[in-house]
């Protein structure tokens, strides 16, 4: 069963969602002490990026969440939804950037 990974961030008029193949997420970063960075290689070869809020210190735990959902039995994995406030881990706490090339 193809397993998708969802984020979606309502921080502005921006409001963006991914929804993308678990298998394609290339790397997860520590891009600050309170903020991840997840890549993922698209079909068609470009580039997708989320970054996402943590509380302070907690990466490991978060990166450790994140990659423990693939082995869910639901083919949606929802990491992070800030419209309605829903986050897969309590130290997961926003989505500050996503983007699609």
């Amino acid at each position: 069963m193809k397993k998708f990974i969802y984020a979606r961030n309502a921080a502005d008029d921006t409001d963006t969602a991914l929804a993308i193949p678990y298998h394609s997420m290339r790397s997860i970063h520590l891009f600050s002490d309170t903020s991840l960075r997840i890549q993922f290689i698209g079909d068609d070869g470009g580039l997708a990026t989320a970054r996402f809020t943590i509380n302070s210190g907690k990466h490991k735990e978060v990166m450790k969440a994140i990659v423990d959902a693939q082995r869910h039995t639901s083919s949606f994995i929802e990491l992070a939804d800030v419209t309605i406030g829903r986050f897969m881990h309590p130290d997961l706490v926003g989505v500050s950037l996503m983007s699609h090339d």
